[in-house]
């Protein structure tokens, strides 16, 4: 059975590349690769299938397959459809399919066979040989009869077995009783059961009873509430919980891919100290951890950045690090402001821009 990883994994062979080649022009990582050769990928349900798509795009945009061709082989496997599409721009590659014109041709000995039977048939029809002449030609009969007989016999074993099968089909659909009628008789059963219940119970005793008592008592005086709690001014209250006045053992920046799709972005940080490449599609949003430092590289003209939803203005301009072409975020530069980074808010969105369509923590890969 062909499958989108064993077809890629025969493109790639096909072209000459090994699966080294394939990570140095994709930068993604060895195992990520053998797992999508292996289908591994695909068939996982932990996998975010958003990042999985991505991934299979890029390696098939590295064997210079076509990206609407790619896109439509992902959907026919999403259906479980998939027919060998990606095969297409390689005949070499696609299994030989039998023509008509391969079908073996009758011997010249089978066609002189069976002319001789039509032949003979026809003779015995028209003459009528005597007694003496059939004891003379006992011996020859048996073979030419056979010859005759054979197409004969194997037809009427067909038809037995077809009629067999279709008496079998009607048996087992007389037998069978439908669904709908099983369905039909549950929903009778539940629906007389909760109205005896609903019957049985004082429910509509009591909301009589309530609203009785509600309807007949007096609203209290106002003289009765006087001097009580109620009156108490808001400057006796309690005062509410402090707001936090420090930052987190492990700080989330939220990246909102909020104008178009990172293709890829790339993330290092204090506590995954490895730079990994994302592919985020537009209005997904993830959350990247980190501790004391994290940076991050892309087209930065496609994304927002957050910390506890507030909003990091500016940050290509005012944090980004020449030395290792990212901008880099410290714990430092929040803790200016512990009051206002500490504290949970929604999104800080500008005009115009909507919520996120999904929020997703890092994938793990």
């Amino acid at each position: 059975m062909t499958t989108i990883g064993k077809d890629l994994a025969a493109i790639r062979k096909h072209l000459g590349f090994e699966l080294d080649d394939v990570h140095k022009k994709t930068r993604l990582p060895l195992d990520t690769l053998k797992r999508i050769e292996d289908d591994s990928l695909l068939s996982d349900p932990d996998e975010n299938i958003i990042y999985v798509r991505s991934f299979i795009r890029t390696y098939a945009k590295a064997l210079k397959i076509k990206e609407d061709l790619a896109v439509k082989s992902l959907d026919q496997h999403e259906v479980g459809i998939y027919n060998g599409l990606l095969l297409d721009a390689y005949p070499d590659l696609q299994p030989k399919k039998r023509s008509k014109s391969d079908k073996p041709e009758e011997s010249d000995q089978t066609k002189k066979d069976s002319a001789s039977g039509v032949s003979g048939e026809s003779k015995k029809k028209t003459d009528k040989p005597s007694l003496d002449s059939q004891s003379d030609k006992k011996e020859t009969r048996p073979a030419q009869a056979e010859m005759r007989q054979v197409p004969v016999s194997t037809s009427r074993v067909v038809k037995d077995e077809k009629w067999a099968e279709v008496g079998h089909m009607v048996h087992s659909r007389q037998n069978s009783i439908p669904v709908w009628i099983v369905g039909v008789i549950v929903i009778i059963v539940i629906a007389l059961t909760s109205v005896y219940f609903i019957i049985d119970s004082d429910l509509f005793n009591s909301v009589g009873e309530v609203s009785e008592f509600e309807t007949t008592q007096p609203p209290p005086a106002a003289s009765e509430t006087e001097g009580t709690e109620l009156s108490l001014d808001l400057a006796d209250r309690e005062p509410a919980d402090p707001a936090p006045t420090a930052l987190a053992d492990t700080l989330y920046i939220t990246l909102y891919a909020a104008y178009d799709r990172l293709e890829p972005v790339r993330v290092w940080s204090d506590i995954k100290p490895r730079i990994d490449p994302y592919w985020v599609e537009e209005g997904i949003a993830l959350n990247f951890e980190f501790r004391d430092t994290i940076r991050i590289s892309g087209q930065y003209s496609h994304m927002l950045m957050f910390l506890n939803g507030h909003r990091i203005n500016n940050f290509r301009q005012e944090y980004y690090n020449q030395e290792e072409g990212a901008v880099e975020l410290t714990r430092d530069l929040f803790e200016s402001d512990i009051e206002e980074w500490s504290t949970p808010v929604p999104l800080d969105l500008p005009e115009n821009v909507s919520e996120p369509d999904s929020l997703y923590n890092r994938p793990a890969f």
